[in-house]
């Protein structure tokens, strides 16, 4: 291929600018720099001519890379129709890419869909005469789908993200100048019905070794002003041992920075993660640990295969809450409104969220309503997913995929689970603080957005209340 340059684009997000971020874009730079391919990052969420810059640059000669999430479909059909347009080669990737390749390759804009990881994807495009042959690859040949090698790379091989194309006036609040997101891992072994790792293919859990992990991350905070990080892997504390070489590697550079991460309730409880763990951890920085609960009923958990007794997540609430006296911030979240929840499912996991919170006040406890990820086992029977690319146009199609607080069409009572959601939120989210110094280290090392759904005043919270404890039975 002849090729002048890469144009890699982030559509504008349905959900509103700062739900979006450009870390996947960030590794992608990063390989394109290593093979001296120029480009350039056009991002719809902080520019709102970028449908005209997208014109100006578009060629026969220019590779354009669509990176878009579902409610970012709109956005990236406008970008593949410029594209096209101008006679430029596109490609799509992401996570919505991976999952409806074939419906994206047989749309008229796209020429090829990247269907697992990226990086090398775009330089393999451009070097490669043998399409077929390129790892990952799809792409719709007459009536015909051709797909290349599954393959991941070697994780420690993977570029450091180009955290210096950050922009300053991105509203983000999960990637920007001051905030950070990293990854030390990649993939995950369970088998969740509701999650979307299994659905990717993505269950080999892989790791970076410390050094890397570490390494990436100075570099980051070298270039911008960050002193928080957020750990975006699936599962960084699968096996103990990691997330400790990550938090010895730290100590011994003496870096000072924030984090935070996910672990899964089990390790917390049965002490995989036990309290001299944690205490290494946050001399090491971490500030914030996040737990998947779902649900406080064990019928709801066997549905989801969670792999979790109930018990669990009240050991891991303890667990947390003992974190240099209390000093650790956490959340655990939950969903309602899964296939086959009854109404006693319901008040036991509202019973549980009292226990939690009388464990550890200070816990964000989230709720949603299950809002079901487009190609996961659980999904499957729940909606006609769209047939073609430009089917996810219908604000309906993509609202059953995104609107985590509204009821859905399969539920008996759509209009309860949204009151549902709505006043577990208000009661429950909202942490609760003994000293002003606890409020000082949530401030500082949450978002804004965050910040602002936790304002919430007891006159609220006391209609809340009466409203929750009014469905038990």
């Amino acid at each position: 291929m002849t090729l002048k340059s890469v144009v890699l684009v982030k559509p504008p997000n349905d959900l509103g600018p700062e739900h979006h971020s450009i870390f996947g874009l960030l590794l992608i730079a990063s390989h394109l720099r290593k093979h001296q391919i120029s480009f350039l990052l056009v991002n719809g969420n902080i520019d709102q001519n970028w449908k005209r810059k997208l014109d100006a640059l578009a060629s026969p000669n220019c590779v354009v890379a669509i990176s878009a999430l579902t409610p970012e479909i709109p956005g990236g059909i406008d970008a593949s129709d410029i594209a096209k347009q101008h006679g430029a080669t596109v490609i799509w990737g992401g996570k919505h890419a991976q999952l409806f390749h074939d419906v994206i390759a047989a749309d008229k804009s796209v020429d090829y869909v990247c269907v697992g990881e990226g990086e090398e994807f775009i330089p393999d495009v451009i070097r490669t005469e043998d399409t077929q042959s390129i790892n990952n690859m799809c792409f719709q040949d007459g009536e015909q789908f051709t797909h290349g090698p599954k393959h991941n790379l070697d994780i420690n091989s993977i570029e450091c993200p180009a955290y210096d194309l950050i922009p300053a006036n991105t509203p983000s609040p999960w990637l920007n100048r001051r905030r950070l997101q990293a990854e030390s891992s990649r993939g995950c072994s369970y088998r969740c019905e509701f999650c979307e790792v299994p659905a990717l293919k993505n269950s080999t859990w892989r790791v970076k070794a410390p050094e890397k992990v570490v390494s990436d991350i100075e570099h980051g905070l070298n270039v911008t002003e960050a002193t928080y990080v957020e750990f975006v892997d699936d599962n960084p504390f699968q096996h103990a041992y990691h997330m400790q070489g990550v938090a010895n590697e730290i100590l011994k550079r003496k870096l000072r920075f924030e984090w935070c991460a996910n672990c899964r309730a089990e390790y917390l409880a049965i002490a995989h993660v036990d309290d001299d763990y944690l205490d290494l951890l946050y001399e090491a920085g971490l500030r914030s640990i996040s737990v998947g609960g779902e649900s406080g009923s064990q019928h709801v958990l066997n549905i989801l295969r969670k792999g979790i007794k109930k018990e669990h997540l009240l050991q891991a609430a303890q667990r947390v809450a003992n974190v240099h006296n209390g000093k650790m911030d956490a959340s655990m979240n939950f969903f309602f409104g899964t296939p086959g929840e009854t109404r006693a499912d319901i008040v036991e996991t509202i019973e549980l969220f009292d226990d939690i919170k009388t464990i550890f006040p200070r816990i964000r406890i989230g709720v949603n309503i299950y809002t079901p990820y487009p190609g996961t086992a659980l999904a499957k029977g729940l909606w006609d997913e769209p047939a073609t690319l430009r089917d996810w146009l219908d604000p309906k199609a993509r609202h059953m995929f995104t609107d985590r607080f509204g009821g859905k069409h399969w539920q008996d009572n759509p209009e309860f689970y949204t009151q549902l959601a709505h006043y577990s939120g208000l009661l429950y989210s909202p942490p609760s603080f003994g000293k002003i110094g606890d409020l000082q280290q949530f401030m500082r090392t949450h978002t804004p957005l965050h910040i602002r759904s936790y304002i919430v005043s007891e006159q609220v919270k006391r209609k809340a209340y009466r409203w929750l404890h009014a469905i038990k039975p």
